[in-house]
């Protein structure tokens, strides 16, 4: 006989024993689940509300160890008051990683992506997003503009 054949016999033998299992025998079975379904519950229980990381978290990826956002500090009681200030807390985390020059344009790469003066992109500065300007690239420089505020930056080497 083919053991495919052997195989589907034996199954198809063993399903009606199988079905009448549903009476006594299952009652252990279902008690067996949910201990077992308690026992996940309280280990995935601190999953849908993590705690609140503490402020002033430094990123442990970054080369430097910048504060992760632009944030005032825990303690300071101290917000960003105006536009320049809020540009000088933005621009140092701001990745510029790198300077283009084709035929007499001047491109600066942040992200992965080339930017050329009058270009704008969002950053995020605490709990809110702020539109900057590339204002001026030249080939050691650039400047960052937000509304009024400029600060000027030295491409990285």
């Amino acid at each position: 006989m083919n053991p495919r054949a052997a195989l589907l016999l034996l199954l198809f033998l063993g399903l009606p024993g199988l079905a009448a299992a549903d009476g006594p025998a299952a009652a252990p079975v279902a008690a067996g689940y949910e201990k077992l379904r308690a026992q996940i519950e309280a280990l995935f229980r601190g999953r849908d509300a993590p705690p609140a990381l503490p402020a002033g978290t430094i990123n442990p990826f970054s080369r430097t160890g910048r504060l992760v956002s632009a944030a005032p500090v825990a303690g300071s009681g101290v917000s960003p008051s105006s536009d320049q200030e809020i540009l000088e807390r933005v621009a140092p985390a701001i990745p510029v990683r790198g300077f283009l020059e084709v035929a007499g344009h001047h491109a600066i790469i942040i992200n992965r992506k080339t930017y050329q003066a009058g270009d704008t992109f969002t950053a995020i500065a605490g709990d809110a997003k702020v539109e900057i300007l590339i204002k001026r690239i030249t080939a050691d420089t650039y400047t960052f503009g937000y509304r009024e505020a400029e600060i000027t930056r030295r491409l990285p080497r």
